[in-house]
């Protein structure tokens, strides 16, 4: 009734794989409002005999489900999991270790070939991550994921799809994990996932407790009643704002996204050099993503886009709906070091045409800014989204 999408979780993994569905039965969720289909495996490795355990499972699905809309997904692992990791020796005898970006493309691309390659109907490829910190850094591979996955979704015709992180995890407090996500962190996650193009987002959560070794930070319990109020309205105010934003987004087609790097986010000096976080999540994933990573050059309407926070970073998405008009999805994308650290922006958009009025897509609310000399300033409050309609030419 609220629009939303269920997939149910087969969970399939290594040690308790089924690929005959005769001997279970066929799974019959028809008169469940929103069911679509099944997740089948939650993060596969990227070895051959799991692959072909996933393609193998696709082909008996498409006999048991053949002429009904129930789909077939399985969700991938994010890149900063170990195996898409490689260790470099360092000049004084260390070593260090840094994503390869070419192991982990590698694996989608493989899984596209020989799992997504045969799945019948509506295709979907699916990842999840945990892109937010205890001490408030956002993780510099994030970004990456949601790039490729939208890269690969577009070149294998699958819907690009993202599970964000709305609980914490860890085996004590000490755990970087071990924290809720504010506010500002859950809506920062889904504007990010917006400004990528992504088809459809979704949250994953944890009840408090799992085995004797760990403890989740969330805000409910196994029987789903709330455990902490203030994180469950934030939670609940974000969602609510994106079903009213989804109405406007769903009406265009990405086209690709233009990275807001900040300029000064680097010290280089004699004996080191010290890296911001986020400006590390935008190299990552910089010139990665082929033809959809955009300059205002790429785009209709636009002449320039600047921020007057030299050192911080913004994401701007760029769509198109059916009639050629351009939008825009802005995200106020940076790290804090508290949850009091002010991280306001304002983005100037300048545009080459004669455009004078935008409506602004805030929290659930439309409103309408006009624009001075083809200039309009628009205020960004930590971690906030919008989307930007040019909705009059002079």
């Amino acid at each position: 009734s609220q629009g939303l999408k269920t997939v149910a979780f087969a969970a399939n993994n290594v040690e308790n794989f089924n690929t005959d569905f005769t001997q279970i039965g066929t799974p019959d969720f028809s008169d469940c409002e929103g069911f679509i289909g099944f997740l089948h495996w939650d993060e596969p490795t990227e070895d051959d005999t799991t692959m072909s355990k996933l393609a193998d499972l696709a082909i008996q699905f498409n006999n048991v489900y053949a002429g009904s809309d129930v789909t077939y997904m399985n969700n991938l692992l994010p890149s900063y999991a170990p195996y898409f990791q490689k260790t470099e020796t360092t000049w004084f005898g260390g070593s260090s270790t840094t994503l390869d970006k070419d192991a982990y493309k590698d694996y989608v691309k493989e899984y596209c070939d020989k799992v997504l390659s045969q799945v019948k109907g509506e295709k979907w490829l699916s990842v999840d991550s945990y892109p937010i910190n205890k001490d408030y850094s956002l993780h510099d591979t994030f970004l990456f994921d949601l790039g490729v996955i939208k890269y690969y979704a577009m070149t294998y015709g699958a819907h690009a799809h993202v599970a964000l992180q709305s609980s914490g995890f860890g085996t004590d407090d000490n755990d970087t994990k071990a924290r809720i996500p504010t506010e500002a962190e859950m809506r920062m996650q889904a504007y990010a996932a917006l400004a990528f193009g992504m088809d459809s987002i979704s949250w994953f959560t944890y009840s408090p407790s799992g085995s004797d070794s760990e403890t989740f930070y969330t805000f409910v319990d196994n029987d789903g009643n709330i455990t902490n109020q203030t994180a469950y309205d934030a939670f609940t105010t974000v969602n609510m704002e994106l079903a009213e934003v989804g109405k406007v987004y769903s009406a265009f087609e990405w086209k690709g996204i233009i990275l807001g790097k900040g300029t000064n986010n680097e010290i280089n000096t004699i004996f080191s050099k010290v890296e911001d976080k986020d400006y590390d999540a935008f190299e990552t994933v910089s010139g990665q993503i082929g033809d959809y990573q955009l300059s205002t050059n790429d785009t209709k309407y636009l002449s320039s886009v600047a921020t007057n926070k030299t050192d911080w970073n913004y994401l701007m998405g760029v769509m198109q709906d059916a009639n050629g008009n351009e939008g825009y999805v802005l995200c106020n994308y940076n790290s804090r070091t508290n949850e009091n650290d002010d991280r306001a922006q304002k983005i100037t958009l300048t545009f080459n045409k004669n455009i004078t009025q935008v409506i602004i897509y805030r929290g659930g609310k439309a409103d309408p800014k006009d624009v001075s000399n083809n200039t309009v300033e628009i205020d960004l409050a930590t971690g906030e989204g919008v989307i930007v309609l040019p909705s009059k030419l002079g």
